[in-house]
């Protein structure tokens, strides 16, 4: 038997492994780069929360991938209770991973942007975050109390709300996936002009 043979499989999942290695080492390299030589690069996340979150987030998900592995490896060993103790945990990091990526959602407005994008208008917190990706598109309050005295205004005025409308519709469209190809293609185009091997 040829040491080169293989299930054919087996040998479709290493391709699809190793190219999607590769187009991830792409991007991580692009946006290493563009970082580095930008001078103008916006201020990064702060280490805590959003790195810490994330890191976890990646724990969890790493973590139930293994934990799938180890169900597999029991199951074919014949450990029942085994492969149902890795299932249950893989279950586990899994939903963990589910709850900490609905609770991320708080922090990036990604509802608010589909309403701004839907021609809704928005009233939003002021957070940080909020102020950055949806100033100007949004009203921004300070506490919940002020939702109730914002209403009448947003309700009863129809230039207020077009006004709304149209911001928070041109404000959506850099969020859209279009957009988002054609800075990557930019960003890649920008990469292979600068890089010198």
């Amino acid at each position: 038997r040829s040491p080169y043979a293989t299930n054919s499989k087996k040998f479709g999942m290493w391709l699809f492994i190793i190219s999607d290695s590769l187009t991830f080492a792409a991007m991580l390299f692009a946006y290493t780069y563009s970082r580095v030589t930008n001078p103008d690069w916006p201020k990064p996340f702060d280490f805590s929360p959003a790195i810490v979150f994330s890191t976890v987030m990646t724990f969890c998900l790493l973590s139930s991938s293994l934990t799938m592995v180890m169900a597999v490896h029991s199951m074919n060993h014949g450990d029942r209770k085994g492969t149902v103790r890795w299932v249950l945990a893989t279950m586990v990091g899994g939903g963990a991973f589910v709850v900490l990526h609905m609770s991320d959602g708080a922090r990036f407005p990604s509802l608010a942007i589909a309403a701004l994008g839907a021609g809704v208008p928005t009233i939003a917190l002021a957070t940080d975050i909020n102020r950055e990706l949806l100033g100007g598109a949004a009203t921004l309050i300070v506490d919940d109390e002020e939702v109730m005295s914002m209403l009448p205004d947003v309700w009863s005025s129809e230039s207020l709300r077009a006004i709304m409308v149209a911001a928070g519709r041109s404000r959506s469209a850099d969020f859209a996936p279009a957009t988002a190809a054609r800075a990557y293609v930019m960003l890649y185009r920008d990469v292979v002009r600068g890089w010198k091997p």
